[in-house]
């Protein structure tokens, strides 16, 4: 990696703020949290029970919920905006109108939020639908966090949790970032243990990273492992800065602006991420060409 000019570094920390203004939410601004999930996983009983309140209608009658219903919270000084969604069912599946309206507001509300408590069905397991409905809060950039209810009713054996994990980081690769939590929105079952998880995902997911410290992660991953060349030339990094917050989005300025390949990307994504300290939030590579540097 070649040694990135020091007043270049300076300019890009003042000018960072300015290029991402509007890109993210005051630090005091409330966490907005989506509920999202395949129809009948648990989503309004889970925000009835935060909430201390019938908030919003349960049964068990699949696609009870229709709109996005926000609440306001308080847990220990800090308030968080929930938003229950309408259940998202496959393409193909909604037969009226009414029906597809709740897919397109509960993906807005996906779209809008910081992080999506993405909920899977503990008796029924990971099905191609909880996949389709994660793939949502990927796609929208946001942080998520992966919550498995009705855990209370589950027959468990000594394996169950860690075979159960395996499968959804199987069937959810895309959501590697995303930690898992076993809860029972009815019984309460380690429900109220969410929030310092959530804090950390959240307060990671605003953060604006001096590129100093940026720049210090890029070169220690490039020594460790050294980026395969392209067309038999050898890439090389200048220097790395965030673009943006709300996903974590860092620029690589290189000789040249061929994408890595994806096994790379996915490597120094795990080097950014473990070295920042980001729990459960995304982070987006966008590769910038700087030629004759």
């Amino acid at each position: 990696m070649t040694t990135p000019d020091p007043l270049v570094i300076r300019f890009l920390d003042f000018l960072g703020p300015q290029v991402t203004k509007g890109g993210w939410r005051p630090d005091e601004a409330l966490p907005e949290i989506a509920f999202a999930g395949r129809s009948n996983v648990g989503k309004s009983s889970l925000l009835n029970r935060l909430a201390d309140e019938e908030r919003s209608v349960v049964s068990e009658i699949s696609g009870t919920t229709r709109d996005a219903i926000d609440t306001t919270i308080m847990r220990e000084g800090r308030e968080y905006l929930l938003v229950d969604t309408a259940g998202i069912r496959r393409k193909g599946k909604t037969t009226d109108e009414a029906e597809k309206l709740a897919v397109i507001s509960a993906r807005k509300a996906i779209e809008r939020c910081e992080i999506a408590l993405v909920m899977i069905d503990g008796i029924e397991g990971v099905t191609g639908q909880d996949a389709t409905v994660a793939g949502y809060a990927e796609e929208a950039g946001k942080a998520a966090l992966i919550l498995v209810n009705k855990w209370d009713v589950v027959e468990k054996t000594t394996t169950l949790t860690k075979e159960f994990e395996d499968q959804i980081r199987m069937r959810l690769k895309f959501l590697s970032y995303a930690p898992v939590e076993f809860i029972s929105a009815k019984s309460g079952r380690r429900v109220e243990k969410l929030f310092p998880t959530i804090d950390k995902i959240v307060d990671g997911y605003r953060t604006r990273f001096r590129t100093v410290e940026l720049n210090k992660i890029l070169e220690h991953a490039t020594r460790t492992h050294q980026p395969p060349s392209v067309r038999g030339k050898q890439r090389r990094f200048y220097y790395a800065t965030q673009l943006r917050p709300e996903p974590t989005t860092i620029a690589l300025f290189s000789n040249t602006d061929e994408d890595l390949h994806f096994s790379y990307r996915r490597f120094l994504e795990n080097q950014f991420r473990e070295a920042l300290g980001l729990v459960g939030a995304p982070i987006r590579l966008v590769l910038r060409a700087r030629k004759g540097m």
